[in-house]
């Protein structure tokens, strides 16, 4: 259980207590949604390229 809460709940409420500040800095939560779409793809494109190395 101690490694659950390690692993999922701390960094869940670190986020919502830091989200207000990250919202004031990016100036909209339409531009999060933004930058978390082109961190995804880019982590996508980093499994697919590391999986090639691997084969």
């Amino acid at each position: 259980m101690g490694l659950f809460n390690v692993q999922i709940c701390i960094p869940q409420i670190v986020a919502s207590l830091a989200s207000p500040v990250i919202v004031m800095v990016i100036g909209s939560i339409a531009n999060i949604f933004v930058i978390a779409a082109v961190t995804m793809v880019l982590a996508a494109g980093a499994v697919w390229i590391l999986r090639d190395i691997r084969d």
